[in-house]
């Protein structure tokens, strides 16, 4: 992603108001007009705040998504504010398995406000659910993803509060099936120090989709990190029983429901026929605990207990890096070569050296210490 001089530029002043004769931001965009140094292309949706256009850049032939906002909102200095925070928010994160927005630009009174982000070519996760069941080993592999990219955004103060399966978009990249993109940080909040100015969100509001808010969200309560770490939980029992914890027509009762009741159990089996591990149904539980201090306490966390599930398929060394250090699975090693064997015959006796040093270390309470054995350790394991 770029730096965060891309988005560094003063918003000019807005009113809240119409503007005197006919603003340009108030003709409706259609497919083949020109905004900026882009031409639309096609319409790949439309939310509450915007529309979202595939464009190609008229000089460079790059194609890219724009995210426009709608001329209502495009007029509304607070919405604009809103929408610039989103794009400086992501790029301040920073992570592969978050949408990379390129620019941001607004053309001041009268024009339009849009971002300009990379072109996505997928599906959503919420369309997947729809056609098919996800067997165990997809469902780890999505959500160790998820935590990484949401892990990312914690370490940087920011949480996401809208986590659905409709904003993790899935792609393949450099032949990997499901590679996740999370979208959508209109949202986000960012956990700004005591002392800090305000973010702009006032305590007692509720935002987020309602059926994956937390019970915290919920109740129009102060939220944090655990607040995602909830999320996850939903969405994990929505791949394994293909709908949300919790569903109501009415949504009083749907709130009711989140604050008060225990989600319902996971199904012994999912539709494919493999065993619903109880490691993972206690993790799901856990997750959605009414009480944050009841949660996980980070993502690493969560990601630790994925990786040590019984799947037939072998985590990503990218899962296995967002994992806790002391808590990494052992690797199994595949039919080698005799050469090859002898090399690692001898890093697995280097390997038996420093893990004891790692757990001297551990011993005597130093933890950077052992830290470092371990990831020694890896290094001279791996042929």
């Amino acid at each position: 992603m770029g730096n965060d001089d891309h988005f560094a530029r003063t918003l000019p002043s807005r009113s809240g108001g119409a503007v005197s004769g006919e603003p340009r931001a108030s003709l409706e965009l259609q497919e083949g007009a020109l905004l900026g140094s882009y031409q639309l292309e096609t319409l790949l949706g439309e939310g509450s705040m915007g529309r979202v256009f595939q464009a190609r850049h008229v000089r460079l032939g790059r194609q890219v998504a724009l995210k426009v906002l709608k001329p209502e909102h495009a007029r509304d200095g607070n919405f604009v504010q809103r929408f610039f925070q989103e794009a400086r928010t992501v790029n301040q994160i920073n992570h592969e398995h978050i949408v990379e927005i390129f620019d941001f630009v607004d053309e001041g009174e009268g024009g339009h406000v849009y971002c300009v982000m990379e072109l996505l070519r997928g599906q959503g996760l919420g369309a997947l659910l729809k056609q098919e069941s996800l067997s165990l080993a997809r469902i780890q592999r999505i959500a160790v993803q998820v935590c990484a990219a949401l892990g990312a955004a914690h370490q940087v103060g920011v949480v996401h509060r809208d986590i659905k399966p409709d904003n993790l978009f899935l792609i393949q990249r450099s032949g990997q099936p499901d590679f996740v993109k999370v979208l959508d940080f209109g949202v986000a909040k960012l956990l700004a120090a005591e002392d800090a100015p305000p973010t702009g969100t006032v305590d007692g509001t509720i935002i987020g989709t309602p059926a994956y808010m937390s019970p915290e969200q919920a109740a129009g309560l102060p939220v944090d990190a655990r607040s995602d770490i909830y999320a996850v939980g939903n969405i994990l029992h929505e791949m394994l029983t293909g709908h949300p914890p919790f569903q109501a027509e009415a949504f009083g009762q749907l709130v009711v429901q989140i604050i008060t009741q225990p989600p319902p159990p996971l199904p012994s089996h999912l539709a494919s026929g493999e065993a619903v591990p109880p490691a993972l149904a206690e993790l799901v539980s856990r997750c959605l605990a009414k009480e944050p201090e009841a949660r996980p306490r980070s993502l690493a966390e969560v990601t630790t207990a994925l990786l040590l599930l019984p799947v037939q398929a072998p985590a990503s060394p990218e899962a296995v890096g967002a994992m806790d250090p002391s808590e990494r699975p052992t690797k199994r090693l595949p039919a080698v070569a005799e050469p090859l064997r002898r090399r690692v015959a001898l890093g697995v006796g280097a390997a038996l050296v420093l893990g004891v040093a790692a757990l001297i270390g551990l011993a005597r309470g130093d933890a950077p210490a052992a830290q470092a054995a371990l990831a020694r350790t890896e290094s001279v394991v791996a042929p």
